[in-house]
């Protein structure tokens, strides 16, 4: 079953017996057997109390253990069945008509740190982020479609920044099931139809913003202009152009992402006519469209993560603040904001507070509406407060 015994020292038992599980080198006080990357290891306290099973990291890297089970049970087969079952029960009301993707496996949240898997239609997009799901990756891709019969294919996007900190290569391409004729699919979420390329960031699409896409829809006013920033294939935009929004500014930095923009704004029946796509680094275009005199009524503002540790918060809250303010200043009076962050070093106090420096450095009101955060498929674990990592706001800017 386990490969080997770690020891806890004494005082480091109490986050993982609350069930976080992430277990730091420099907790560990001693280790019966062979350390073997990938493979499991039973946990006690210094006391040689039971704690759980985790998987095994490289050495080096510096969360050595990840536990994903606090009982003592046979770690088979059936134990990953149930676990891949129990994440796709919850996930099952979110396909209604009209939806079928969504987040299918989300790490530590769902019991499986370091697993990913995200829905389109009839595939499953894998990542692999851990040495240990790297190794039983094919199991769990022949469990997925075991339980999931309408599901045909099973793609690896094992190319993370979490997996290049895990000391791991990138691993893409066919897992299980039928071969794709090609990496593009497309889905339908919330009505609305989008082409995914797997081949693009992430796993192909921003499955974490589906609930705040439809909040934020519902602001929007007949012949609003609208500015959608870091928009990459058009998602805010086209529920902006569905709600009547008369135009819509998209800028983002890949052309590739633009290109894909407009074939889903023009697949949706709206008019290439409505939009404007501008390439380029968002805090230069922002700048540039202020200093033109450009106005909107509503900014969306969906930035990609800023933060990539602790150490860089200081200078990204600055970039925050700076990138809101600027944004601020495109809006007419009475206009809607709706300003987002995915580093998940940045609460959403910390966010509050770069965007009310942003106000006042504007000299605007701004009127917090609601909090927004990331979607029921994306579920946030107490005892993991990492797991949430999207936070925004949608706000009125007076």
């Amino acid at each position: 079953m386990q490969n080997c015994n770690v020891r806890l020292k004494r005082g480091k038992e109490k986050l993982p017996k609350n069930h976080h599980p992430w277990i730091f080198s420099g907790a560990i006080e001693s280790i019966d057997g062979e350390w073997v990357p990938g493979e499991i290891a039973a946990v006690f306290s210094a006391q040689n109390e039971f704690i759980g099973y985790g998987h095994l990291a490289k050495p080096g890297v510096s969360i050595a253990i990840r536990l994903f089970s606090w009982a003592e049970e046979a770690l088979d087969s059936d134990f990953w069945r149930a676990r891949l079952v129990q994440a796709g029960n919850l996930r099952r009301p979110i396909l209604r008509p009209g939806t079928n993707a969504c987040r299918w496996i989300h790490s530590e949240s769902d019991f499986c740190p370091g697993l990913i898997v995200d829905r389109y239609a009839d595939v499953f997009v894998l990542q692999a982020n851990t040495i240990g799901f790297d190794k039983i990756k094919s199991e769990i891709a022949r469990l997925l479609l075991e339980c999931n019969p309408e599901i045909k294919t099973v793609y690896e996007k094992s190319d993370s920044e979490g997996r290049k900190m895990e000391q791991l290569p990138e691993s893409i391409g066919h897992l299980m099931g039928e071969k794709l004729p090609h990496l593009k699919c497309e889905i339908c979420e919330d009505h609305l139809f989008y082409e995914v390329d797997l081949d693009s960031q992430k796993t192909g699409f921003y499955t974490d913003q589906r609930e705040n896409r439809m909040r934020v829809e519902s602001w929007v006013r007949p012949g609003m202009r609208v500015v959608d920033i870091c928009a990459y294939t058009g998602a805010f935009a086209l529920h902006a152009l569905r709600a009547g929004a008369e135009h819509v500014t998209l800028i983002d930095a890949s052309q590739e992402a633009l290109a894909t923009a407009q074939k889903n704004i023009e697949r949706n029946g709206f008019s290439l006519s409505q939009v404007d796509c501008i390439k380029g680094n968002m805090f230069d275009v922002v700048r540039r469209l202020e200093r033109e005199k450009h106005r909107f009524d509503l900014a969306i503002l969906d930035p990609p993560k800023l933060i990539r540790n602790a150490h860089q918060l200081h200078h990204a809250e600055k970039s925050y603040k700076d990138l809101n303010m600027n944004t601020i200043r495109l809006l007419n009076p009475e206009s809607f904001l709706a300003t987002f962050s995915c580093s998940g070093n940045l609460s959403a106090e910390g966010l509050q507070t770069q965007l009310a420096y942003a106000a006042k450095d504007t000299a605007r009101a701004v009127q917090i509406l609601a909090p927004l955060a990331q979607g029921s498929d994306h579920p946030v674990l107490t005892t993991v407060p990492e797991s949430l990592y999207l936070k925004g706001f949608i706000a009125r800017v007076i």
